[in-house]
């Protein structure tokens, strides 16, 4: 159910090119390891909305990830808040897959 309200308000939401990551910033260096960004087949510089932070805050769930479609090509996992709270690891923000 959290899925498919999550697609309905990304039907809504726009991804803006606003401001882009290096490798060592992180969009929303205040959540660090709390999201992911997986790229498909591609290896192009990704660009999200200037309140992409607030829209992680949002759409994050208590125990489950969250997993919404951004791109074709672009997937945002959110990762739960109990994970969260089990401890962050270092991960990526984007982790580009073929």
């Amino acid at each position: 159910m959290k899925l498919f309200l999550s697609l309905i308000l990304l039907s809504s939401y726009q991804i803006i090119p606003s401001f882009s990551s290096s490798k060592d910033q992180w969009y929303c260096e205040e959540q660090k390891y709390t999201y992911q960004l997986e790229v498909y087949n591609s290896r192009s510089q990704i660009q999200v909305q200037a309140d992409f932070c607030d829209y992680l805050s949002q759409n994050r769930d208590v125990s489950e990830d969250t997993y919404i479609q951004l791109y074709p090509n672009v997937r945002l996992i959110i990762f739960s808040q109990n994970k969260i709270d089990q401890g962050l690891v270092a991960i990526p923000q984007i982790l580009y897959k073929n």
